[in-house]
């Protein structure tokens, strides 16, 4: 009895697979350890870009260098608007707790592949105790986008600089995807009903089926 033709190239295709060194094609354990040592490899890639950018934050901050963390931010933040009196302010609070610098925590990635054109962007930041009050700092950085019209992105996309209340927590109803953000206590304490407000009728929505998606503000 005949093998059809479409069983026999099957089998030929499971044959050289299966010789996959002898043919000089990539065995299923040679691809699994080259996607391992891939994804290595860019956590590796995160990591140094992480610390490189902590390192030259503390340096702008030790000299006070508005000009330079300006700088740092993406050529797509700077136009769409980086408040350099923010940056003053956000020197001017950590200047005398630059130690904090030191325990930066969270280094968190993100990969984005569109068409084999990879974005990469990573989110990290820490705790800094200010007259025993706790701040957080957060900060967020694209590193790598390999499409034309990306190219802008890369550098710093937003820092942002606040106190931990228990209650308000992150305040992302002030926030812009872009920028440098910084809310001391009594800023916190002076918005604390706006946005509190804002969440319970934001929930009321949600809850009711309405789909309040809020607007960058």
């Amino acid at each position: 009895m005949k093998k059809r033709p479409c069983v026999i190239a099957l089998m030929c295709i499971m044959f050289m697979y299966s010789l996959g060194g002898c043919f000089g094609m990539p065995s299923v354990k040679d691809m699994v350890q080259l996607k391992s040592n891939r994804t290595m490899n860019k956590e590796s890639i995160i990591q140094e870009a992480a610390t490189k950018r902590v390192k030259k934050i503390r340096g702008a901050i030790e000299k006070k260098d508005v000009d330079a963390i300006y700088a740092m931010f993406s050529k797509t933040a700077r136009e769409k608007g980086v408040n350099r009196e923010e940056i003053e302010k956000f020197i001017g609070l950590m200047h005398e707790n630059i130690i904090a610098l030191n325990d930066w925590y969270a280094v968190e990635g993100k990969e984005e592949i569109y068409y084999g054109k990879e974005k990469i962007s990573l989110r990290q930041g820490c705790d800094v105790t200010i007259n025993g009050d706790i701040y957080v700092l957060a900060l967020e950085e694209c590193i790598r986008a390999d499409r034309k019209e990306e190219k802008g992105d890369i550098g710093v996309t937003s820092i942002v600089f606040y106190f931990d209340s228990n209650d308000v927590g992150f305040p992302h109803e002030k926030v812009k995807e872009h920028g440098i953000y910084v809310f001391t206590k009594e800023d916190i304490v002076r918005f604390r009903d706006e946005i509190l407000k804002k969440r319970e009728e934001f929930k009321r929505k949600e809850e009711a089926g309405e789909f309040p998606f809020e607007d960058d503000e």
